[in-house]
Parts: structure tokens; sequence; C-alpha cells
């Protein structure tokens, strides 16, 4: 049986511990995303899971967030600069980023290199407590620490958001700094608490610039908005000493430069966090060892979890080997739910199409400009479109244009999407007065530019690939 089949059975049959430790080797966010839920909603309600794994670039928010708010597809359809050390080719093409909406709440986050994500999976009830699985990360990064020059100088807690925090004694300001960012999904008998740790990203300048939306100050919403805090790394000595200002710099090329051959000493970073958790994992409940976890040649530690399937064996792979078993009771495999998972993960439809309703406006009031156009989206489904001019206010008819789209993230020109509400159809008997006003105002608009100027900017034509081009790594 394989390590996710395995978690349907009960405690008893794991000889009453029923505590698992699952360690992905893919940095694909929608397969590890997929799985979380997965293990949240297919294991035994008594079960305690811990689940680690990095991913690649991603911008990540919450299941109630506005991607337009929250995301700065501008910069993020750019991508970074690729990370690069002494002799590397600095014309390398720019790393791509994308953005990922996740099954929980809470705000939005920057994954990547350098980080590493936690997920623990307990049962709901009055024993559980938000702050117990991030005050058991602080105490294994204060074990880290200790090991660390440098870095003991550090002090490292947790705030009343549940977020882990950090402050540098020879800050002169003692700043509390985050480093990592909480969130939670409560099932019926089940809770899910996952965090970022900022280990040590070579992105860390450019993190607030990718998580702050252009339509921030024209969308009015009814979902939630992240907090925005300082951030900081927990260890930058792993790139050869902490620098002033950024854990990282630019050379002339613009590529992030990576003096000290940052990639492995990041990797050996996270290998050593990744071991101190697990470490106060089983000390949390009481394992007395990694091996006590299991009855069945099921190791937690060396369950080893990537995009290719679930692997059993040792860590070093000599004895590793596939896993697709069928599901309980014939229902589809644990495998095949999870790829399910990815689908809907990475559709555009459930990235820009779960947005709660809100209503974007081209210009503020104290602008006090000549026209404003005014939208009216729900799960980003343009519902009203309106002109706003001298306090008057003129409806556009979106259903009189068959070929106007209004899907936002299906919108491959806002101009263009202008002029087809200007477009009378053919024999239209109700293009009269009030029509010839609406593409007088429509043209005024589009000679003006602003108003399409601001629909580009906060919703970026395409911005995503449709699902059939998305890369399967």
């Amino acid at each position: 049986m394989d390590a996710l089949s395995k978690l349907q059975a009960t405690p008893a049959e794991d000889n009453g511990n029923g505590s698992f430790v699952f360690v992905s080797t893919s940095s694909d966010p929608y397969f590890n995303l997929s799985v979380e839920h997965y293990l949240l909603t297919h294991s035994d309600h008594t079960s305690r899971i811990l689940f680690l794994y990095a991913n690649r670039p991603c911008v990540v928010f919450g299941r109630n967030q506005n991607p337009w708010v929250e995301c700065n597809l501008p910069a993020i359809m750019e991508g970074l600069p690729p990370v690069v050390g002494d002799g590397k080719d600095t014309s390398a093409a720019r790393v791509p980023i994308e953005i990922v909406r996740r099954r929980s709440g809470g705000g939005t986050v920057f994954h990547g290199e350098g980080n590493l994500n936690y997920c623990a999976i307990v049962p709901n009830d009055k024993s559980f407590s938000r702050h117990t699985h991030a005050e058991m990360v602080v105490r294994a990064l204060r074990s880290v620490q200790k090991r660390r020059p440098g870095a003991a100088d550090q002090e490292v807690e947790v705030n009343e958001r549940h977020d882990i925090v950090m402050r540098r004694a020879d800050d002169s300001n003692k700043r509390w700094l985050k480093v990592s960012g909480s969130a939670y999904k409560l099932l019926r008998g089940r809770a899910l608490h996952h965090g970022t740790l900022l280990l040590d990203s070579p992105y860390l300048e450019r993190i607030s610039g990718l998580l702050k939306g252009m339509g921030k100050d024209l969308i009015t919403m009814k979902g939630v908005g992240s907090v925005r805090s300082p951030v900081a790394n927990l260890f930058p000595s792993a790139l050869g000493g902490r620098r002033k200002g950024s854990s990282a710099e630019r050379d002339s090329s613009g590529a992030t430069a990576d003096r000290h051959g940052g990639a492995d000493s990041r990797a050996e970073l996270r290998e050593e966090v990744q071991e101190a958790i697990i470490a106060e994992w089983n000390a949390l409940h009481s394992i007395a060892s990694a091996a006590a976890t299991d009855t069945r040649g099921f190791h937690p530690t060396s369950s080893i979890i990537s995009d290719d399937g679930v692997w059993e064996g040792d860590l070093t792979g000599s004895t590793a080997r596939p896993t697709s078993m069928p599901g309980k009771d014939g229902t589809k495999s644990p495998l095949a739910t999870i790829r399910d998972g990815i689908a809907e993960l990475r559709s555009l439809n459930w990235k820009y199409g779960q947005t709660p309703r809100f209503t974007f406006a081209s210009s503020q009031e104290e602008e006090d400009a000549p026209i404003r156009l005014l939208l009216e989206v729900n799960r980003g489904l343009i519902e009203k479109a309106m002109f706003e001019s001298g306090g008057h206010l003129l409806p556009l008819d979106l259903d009189r244009s068959p070929g106007v789209q209004k899907r936002i993230w299906e919108i491959d020109s806002w101009s263009k999407w202008l002029e087809g509400l200007r477009e009378p159809e053919s024999g239209d008997s109700h293009d009269g007065a009030h029509g010839s006003v609406t593409r007088e105002v429509i043209a005024g608009a589009l000679k003006d530019e602003s108003i399409v100027d601001r629909l580009e900017e906060c919703f970026p034509c395409r911005p995503g690939l449709v699902e059939d081009e998305l890369p399967t790594r």
C-alpha cells in the first residue's frame, strides 16, 4: 500500500500512533497544494500529518482574494531576473512567475528559491490552537540559529496574528520583520495550518513589488485584503554573511547576482530547517523516533512525494519505487484525485473566475476626471458597465454587442472592447439618441486614452496562458 493510500487507514492499524511526515521533491505549486488538499480531505480524522515542500517562483493568494488587487500582474508577467553566480551566463532568460489561488484563506505570499513551506493537518477538536504549530516552527528555527554564526542574535517569535516575526539585536529601531505568514482551512473534524518561511530568498527586495496590484486604489471589493508587513530573510548568512538592505544585488545585466554560490547553501539550509521542524514535530506529538510512527515498513521521514507519484523507500532512493494504488472501495486512486486538483488550480476560471464581487473605477473621485468608466464585476464576469460624466451615469448595454467579451481574463484588447460597445448592431431599432450619446462618450474615452491605459494597467490583457498551453512540469 502506498503512503497516501495508507493515510486512509485508522490509527489503530498503525499501532495507535497515526502520525505521518511527508516531504515533497516537487517544486510545482499546483501539485504541492493539491497534495495538501488530498491529505486534508482523505486522511483519517484522528491522524496528524506534517507536509514539507518548496515551490518554484509563484505568487500565492488566498481563496477569497482579488488577484487584480493582490498581484502586480504586469511585473509577474515580466518574470524575475535569473540568479547567477561568478562566471555564469547573465543573459539567461527571465524566470517565470506563476500565480496560484490556494484553497485556504489568508493573505498573499511569494514562494520561490530560498523558501520552505510547512503544513500541519490535525484533528479539529478542542485541543486545536492556531498558535501550536507556529510555535513548533519557531522552536525549530531557534535550534538552527544556535548552529549558525550570526543568526543567534535574532529574536524569533509568533505575533498576535499568528505570523512568525524576527527582530535583530543590532537594529536600532527594534523592528519586528515578518518571516512567515500563516493560513488555515478548517473542516468538520480536520484543521489545516500552513505557512511559508523566508529562509534566504535571493528575491527579497522584489517581493513587496510583486504583491501590490495595480488596481489597489481603483477597486472596491468584498473580498479579503492582505495586511502589508515589512519582510526579512531569517538566515541571510547562508549567502556568506548578512548584507544590509537585501540578500542579493543586481549585476550590470539586471540579473540578481549571487556572489557566494548561494543555491547550494540555500538547499543545505532548507534541509537543515526541514530536519529541525520534523524533530520538533516528533517531540510535540511525543514520538520517540521517526520510525515509531509506523508499523508496516512505512517510514514517514523517508516518504518522498514527487510529481511523478509517491515514492517509498529510503531517502537515497536506492530502494525507492513509484506507487499507484487504487483508492479505497474502488474510488479514484490518490494520484488521480491529486491530478484533478492540479487541473482545477491551474484553470483560469479558478484563478480569476473565483474572485469575489468588486467594482472598478477608472479614476478616483478626487482626480476630477471628465469621464470615468465604472465596472461591476462578479466572479471575473463584467455584469454592468457605465460611464460617469458631470454627475450623470450612462449605462452601457453589454448584451447589445454579442462579440463583447465579459470575462475579464479573456479580453485581449481594452480599446477593442470599448470599440465593440460603440459599434451598433445592424438593424438595431433601439439605436436612437441614446445610442448616439453612447458612441460619442466612448469615442471621447478612446481619444482621452487614460481610461484604456488604466484598464490595461489594472487588468493586463490575457494575464495568463489558456489552460492547454500551461506548462506541465
